[in-house]
């Protein structure tokens, strides 16, 4: 259970840092720093599972692949089939918009 707190706490207060290295922790599934395409269609297809139905427009059986496809070609700079946390941070902090969806978290909890 302190565990789960810490890391509710780090998610709400934490810096953008901290919230980038929580959210790489989830895809790195085995904890080997660095995210594969395989781990990362694991986590992809569980959200899509999770949506459902109410995914619109609907997807097929597909979309997960080929929504981690695209994402790999836009964060795998060196393109050696894996995602360093130094590629996950450059690409996150790139774009105004991915920034600020993480701080979203600042006021909750």
């Amino acid at each position: 259970m302190p565990q789960f707190l810490n890391m509710l706490s780090s998610l709400s207060r934490g810096s953008l840092l901290e919230k980038l290295r929580w959210i790489f922790g989830l895809y790195d599934i085995n904890g080997d720093g660095f995210i594969s395409k395989s781990e990362m269609l694991v986590i992809v297809s569980a959200i899509y599972d999770m949506l459902g139905d109410y995914v619109i427009p609907f997807v097929d059986s597909v979309a997960p692949k080929e929504h981690v496809d695209r994402l790999f070609h836009l964060i795998d700079v060196d393109k050696d089939g894996v995602i360093s946390f130094e590629e996950f941070t450059e690409w996150c902090q790139k774009d105004e918009e991915r920034a600020q969806a993480l701080l979203m978290f600042d006021t909750i909890f």
